[in-house]
């Protein structure tokens, strides 16, 4: 059987631990799939973006606003529910338990002229990123790292 990996191709992904907002660039992918895993407490995931990879100016991300769409999977269930942002570049962890997973999508579009960094934080989870649809096709061991 053969198939094309992914990984390298269309993903490069990193670990955002809880409270500790690690920045993406999305200067080459076409935006950020965040998934939200391990909340223990219905607190807020908050999505900041900022013009450089350490420093400079960070700020809400006006792209995600109020109304913005992503999806929620209870433990054990394996269906994704569609739920919207009642607060701008926020998601409420509606449900709080080690299994549960809420994803939203951050296209590169949705930020501010000059911006082209992302970041995530949680109170009580840890957030996956996954940079994706590469500008460049990289074995995994030579991915661009992720603050570039």
């Amino acid at each position: 059987m053969s198939s094309i990996n992914p990984f390298g191709r269309l993903i490069n992904s990193t670990a955002s631990v809880t409270t500790a907002a690690k920045r993406v660039s999305l200067r080459n992918a076409s935006g950020c799939l965040i998934y939200l895993v391990g909340s223990t407490g219905a607190t807020a995931m908050t999505i900041t973006e900022a013009n450089a990879a350490t420093g400079g100016t960070s700020q809400a991300c006006p792209g995600i606003a109020i109304g913005t769409q992503y999806w929620t999977q209870a433990t054990g269930t394996g269906v994704w529910t569609l739920t919207a942002t009642t607060v701008a570049s926020q998601i409420t962890t509606s449900i709080a338990a080690a299994g549960a997973m809420h994803a939203i999508w951050v296209p590169a579009g949705a930020l501010s002229d000059g911006f082209s960094y992302i970041a995530a934080s949680h109170a009580t989870g840890t957030m996956i990123m996954n940079l994706m649809d590469l500008g460049v096709q990289r074995k995994p061991a030579s991915l661009q790292d992720v603050m570039v």
